[in-house]
């Protein structure tokens, strides 16, 4: 009998410590547990050590209904039992990101169907078994620079081949902590980044390229020092070049010859007697059309 009150009284006592550390919805399942805990209990007590104020009445099957009544009410007012499976299933088990759950010594006690995936080693397996199991994603935080006894969070980018591909996780380990802030174990989680980062790379470079097209666009300005006589332009070193290399030199601009009529007469007078003494008595001035490269 001693043994079981021992039992009855160490679970009242967690589920007291539970409201204490618990919150909102979580607070009130474990007041409402803990009261119907306790009414048959000390109900039971009450009798056992000839205290009831009802001489010969065993009161304990009285408690137990008022205590059932409380249990009910958590049940289908404040969804005890509910709440936390249909989490873990809903959210938890369905994220894309891969999540491990760690004890003090690094063992896997949970992990997700994502982590299952990352890893390619079912929960069966991996339950239980240290995290450095898995060499290869140990090995990839580790030159990260993670830290598996520190007490801090960190956060970083790894790299882990996963059926043949490389991809690029985001990944942070966070410190689980109790009410007294103690480290109970760790979090481990991996979000996929792969595709932002080949986004990341296709941007720089097509920057890269519209920046070496930018720098092949070449413009002159300033003064150009031109001699009145020859034409040809001085360069910054202070030697002479002729127009077309010096331009061509510096743009991307090609040049092709030709002669304008003034020229043209000045070289072959006779020429241009015969084929364009007719365009000068009509008063145009077109260029000649014959070119050399």
């Amino acid at each position: 009998m001693g043994y079981h009150y021992i039992n009855i009284l160490g679970a009242v006592v967690l589920f007291a410590i539970a409201y204490f550390n618990f919150t909102s919805m979580f607070k009130i399942q474990a007041l409402m547990v803990l009261i119907g805990s306790l009414i048959p209990v000390s109900s039971n007590l009450l009798y056992l050590f000839d205290r009831f104020p009802i001489p010969g009445l065993e009161p304990t099957p009285f408690a137990l209904s008022i205590a059932s009544l409380f249990i009910s009410l958590s049940f289908l007012y404040f969804n005890l039992f509910k709440i936390i499976p249909v989490a873990q299933t809903s959210i938890i088990d369905n994220m894309e990101d891969a999540i491990f759950v760690l004890d003090k010594t690094n063992q896997v006690l949970s992990l997700n169907p994502a982590a299952e995936k990352l890893v390619q080693v079912s929960a069966s397996r991996s339950i239980g078994k240290s995290i450095q199991f898995f060499s290869s994603l140990v090995s990839a935080m580790d030159r990260a620079g993670f830290s598996w006894t520190s007490n801090t969070a960190r956060e970083g980018e790894i790299e882990l081949t996963v059926q043949g591909d490389i991809k690029t996780y985001n990944t942070r380990l966070l410190p689980l902590t109790s009410g007294e802030d103690t480290q109970d174990g760790k979090i481990l989680l991996l979000h996929d980044i792969t595709e932002k980062k080949q986004y990341e790379r296709e941007r720089e470079q097509l920057i890269s390229k519209l920046q070496r097209a930018l720098a092949e666009v070449k413009t002159l300005n300033g003064l150009l020092p031109i001699c009145a006589s020859c034409k040809k332009i001085r360069d910054d070193q202070g030697y002479w070049q002729e127009v077309e290399q010096y331009i061509g030199s510096r743009t991307d601009a090609d040049f092709s010859h030709g002669l304008c009529p003034e020229c043209f007469k000045k070289l072959f007078p006779d020429n241009y007697r015969e084929k364009y003494e007719h365009a000068e008595e009509d008063g145009s001035n077109k260029e000649i059309d014959t070119k050399t490269n």
